[in-house]
């Protein structure tokens, strides 16, 4: 039993998905750190080690990220969850949807 660390599932910079969204809830997971000469699931995937791991992960991400912000995504689908993630976020911008200090809402 390892300690869990909250792993940003998109980067933050690198991905093409900056603050505050990659820090938000939908695009963060508890994965388990590494120890006793194993590398755990965080670092397996910052470091692209498991990409199934990875893209099952920002696949549900995205989920959660569409299902908080509304009906508008239903029935669209990418085949690279990180691609669906950057243009469900490019859309929530444009529609006003920001950081207000403690949490994304729309200004």
């Amino acid at each position: 039993m390892r300690p869990l660390e909250l792993a940003h599932l998109v980067g933050r910079n690198n991905k093409g998905i900056g603050e505050p969204w990659a820090s938000c809830a939908e695009l963060t997971a508890a994965l388990c750190s590494s120890g006793y000469g194993v590398v755990g699931c965080h670092q397996a995937i910052d470091r692209d080690l498991d990409p199934d791991l990875q893209k099952q992960l920002r696949q549900k991400a995205l989920v959660m990220l569409m299902l908080r912000f509304g009906q508008r995504f239903e029935g669209i689908s990418w085949s690279d969850p990180l691609d669906g993630i950057r243009e469900v976020v490019r859309v929530l911008e444009a529609e006003g949807w920001s950081w207000d200090g403690s949490e994304i809402v729309r200004l």
